[in-house]
């Protein structure tokens, strides 16, 4: 796997975070420290408050200041960085402060629950296995079960069948076409022309209506599914802070969307384009063009300069910060409980 900053947090720094924190109380106590230091008026609370400020600033210093001179090193080489950059990279270095800071409370907690530190050591290898690798995949397929999501392929054989129906219907009304009366001979196959215009646009109407419908459930349902995958994840620390890291970096599900709604629009744009120039839809069918000398003399050809430029435009990062703000507070949350659990253990714990 690429060593980014996502990989640094989510395995290196929770790993250290666990090897800092396993033994912090157990560990103390096999020693015979953790007597020798009570032995003296020192407050527990100071003691366990200590214990959790100085692992997290044991990690959390020796990474500061690599991002620091990395940061510093953008700017030596010129490398554009707008102020809404830096605001994600703050953001991401805070979600992966508290990400390994609920690693810290957890085993801290454990520490205070275990006599052994090869207890407590093996306890917390279990809990981060279950929170990095099982949990993440586990909710994603839970959800893929739970919410059925028809594929492409069975909505491209329903669009295909529905297609089917609408040309067989088509056939019927041509072979049951009559010109108006009174029409002369020369205006017959203009006549006929309108015609299959007509029932063609009405064609291409119904199959964009039915496509629409097919794509607006297709997509309704994956979002159930995606925000059922997401809910159940959100019970490890691993998944929420990678949520948030995404989220912010501009790199979530929500760029798919974004991303599909933008095609989209070009899409529109681009049709409406060719129809002026060609008279006809990118893609759309015709059965044949009845035309003269003079329309063929009348055809300009189409300036590459006129096409529509697509562009995508990313959203700012204050688009991003409620969902942000959902997963630091997942995050928050998980360092508050554990740290609560293991101050309030710690108060009963037998030094002796």
């Amino acid at each position: 796997r690429f060593l980014d900053l996502d990989f640094v947090f989510q395995i290196v720094l929770s790993l250290f975070a666990i090897l800092f924190a396993y033994d912090a109380i157990n560990g103390e106590k096999e020693q015979g420290t953790l007597r020798l230091t009570f032995a003296n008026p020192v407050p527990r609370a100071r003691y366990i408050i200590g214990k959790m400020a100085g692992s997290f600033l044991a990690l959390a210093i020796p990474l500061l200041v690599p991002i620091l001179i990395g940061a510093l090193i953008l700017l030596l080489l010129g490398v554009p960085m707008r102020a809404d950059d830096w605001v994600r990279l703050a953001i991401v270095v805070i979600a992966g402060f508290l990400y390994f800071g609920a690693f810290l409370a957890i085993s801290l907690f454990i520490s205070t629950r275990t006599e052994k530190s090869s207890s407590s050591f093996l306890i917390s290898l279990v809990v981060w296995i279950f929170s990095v690798m099982v949990i993440p995949r586990t909710a994603v397929l839970v959800a893929g079960r739970a919410v059925d999501v028809p594929s492409v392929d069975e909505i491209s054989s329903q669009k295909s069948r529905y297609a089917a129906s609408l040309w067989q219907e088509d056939r019927n009304k041509m072979n049951g076409y009559k010109p108006p009366d009174g029409t002369p001979n020369e205006k017959l196959m203009e006549e006929f022309q309108k015609f299959m215009q007509k029932i063609g646009s009405e064609r291409d109407k119904k199959m964009s209506e039915f496509g629409g419908r097919l794509n607006e459930d297709r997509m309704n349902k994956q979002r159930v599914q995606e925000r059922l995958a997401f809910g159940l994840a959100m019970v490890s620390p691993s998944a929420s802070f990678s949520l948030a890291s995404m989220a912010v970096s501009g790199t979530g599900i929500h760029l798919k969307e974004a991303y599909k709604h933008s095609a989209e629009q070009y899409q529109s744009s681009f049709a409406t384009f060719m129809q002026e120039k060609t008279g006809q839809t990118p893609g759309g069918g015709i059965i044949f063009r009845f035309s003269t000398d003079d329309d063929q003399k009348k055809k300009k050809a189409i300036n590459p300069q006129e096409l529509p430029v697509y562009e995508f435009r990313q959203d700012p990062v204050s688009a991003s910060l409620g969902t942000v703000a959902i997963d630091l507070g997942v995050l928050a949350l998980f360092n508050i409980v554990f740290f609560v659990g293991a101050f309030v253990s710690f108060l009963r714990y037998d030094v002796r």
